[in-house]
């Protein structure tokens, strides 16, 4: 397999890896974590509104910037967010693996 298509494979893969787990965040009923991930939640929902939480250390502030918008559509806007960090994650353990000239580098993801 030649470098474009395995990039296109790659490609797919992980935007339909976004697509089921996206499907299976919406319809699922409540969700995982306890009371961490609610507190999280609720200081990414909030940070527009109350600005030092963006730099709060227990609410780790990269976390909040980048999940605050997300966060405004509720807590299944956070999951969303979730998944496609780890679908952008997964992409870059392949271009990491591609970097490192290994075989089958799309298997990574």
């Amino acid at each position: 397999m030649n470098h474009v298509e395995e990039n296109r494979l790659a490609i797919v893969l992980c935007a339909a890896g976004f697509i089921v787990f996206a499907i299976l965040t919406i319809f699922a009923e409540g969700f995982f974590g306890g009371a961490d991930n609610l507190s999280h939640y609720k200081f990414a929902r909030y940070g527009f509104e109350y600005p030092e939480y963006f730099l709060n250390h227990w609410a780790k502030p990269v976390f909040t910037l980048l999940s605050s918008p997300f966060a405004q559509f509720g807590i299944k806007g956070i999951a969303i967010f979730n998944v496609l960090i780890g679908s952008l994650t997964a992409f870059i353990a392949y271009k990491t693996a591609r970097h490192f000239h290994y075989k089958n580098a799309f298997l990574t993801i």
